[in-house]
């Protein structure tokens, strides 16, 4: 593989799986790491020689070029060509890790402060670190204004809601401290505050009522 084809992989990976949240790619990440070291090194061997000295000096005639020989030539444009590289790693680190913790915002938003059984596993300590800074942010936030900010998506059309059970999941929380025990197709008429994070969770499903 050439120079910056991890990087590469690692974005093509994460638009793939843009409808779930795929593991984090430790072992990736550190082949990037890695080689953006090993290219940076090989430019600063590269760039003590004293062909490469004279060429970048302050006191490079006009017509020194004309001097310069191939091997010399293609020692410079393999420096550029490495920062180049450099700097692609850079921007494809950025990107992955930025979109992950875009996803772990809405996450927040979409499921509650708790992180979903299925998918803390795949988050790393730093993300999972991320997760529970921006929950207590969040949670200040709307502690000072008042207001669940992530109580409804959508205006609801009523106060309580109907709804049934996705699977056997037993004893879990509400929203007010109350628990609930869940099985599968239950029926349950309640709060809609009470039970829109279940709702996002998958754990319960809003039952559309006939008009």
């Amino acid at each position: 593989m050439s120079a910056g084809d991890t990087a590469t992989e690692l974005i093509k990976d994460l638009v793939r799986a843009r409808d779930t949240f795929p593991n984090y790619d430790d072992v990736a990440v550190r082949e990037i790491v890695d080689e953006s070291i090993g290219l940076f090194n090989k430019n600063r061997e590269d760039l003590k020689s004293k062909e490469m000295e004279k060429m970048l000096g302050n006191d490079v005639k006009d017509d020194y070029l004309e001097e310069v020989t191939v091997e010399e030539r293609s020692r410079y444009v393999n420096v550029v060509q490495r920062v180049a590289a450099i700097e692609r790693n850079k921007r494809c680190m950025i990107a992955y890790h930025m979109r992950r913790l875009a996803k772990i915002r809405d996450l927040r938003w979409q499921a509650g402060p708790v992180i979903p059984e299925h998918i803390r596993p795949n988050l790393s300590a730093s993300e999972k670190d991320y997760s529970n800074k921006y929950n207590r942010a969040l949670a200040k936030l709307m502690r000072a204004q008042g207001i669940d900010f992530t109580q409804n998506s959508t205006p609801p059309k009523s106060l309580f809601v109907e709804v049934k059970g996705m699977a056997d999941v037993g004893e879990v929380e509400l929203a007010n401290g109350e628990t609930l025990t869940v099985d599968k197709f239950s029926r349950y008429f309640l709060p809609r505050a009470n039970v829109e994070p279940l709702i996002r969770q998958g754990i319960l499903m809003e039952i559309e009522r006939q008009v």
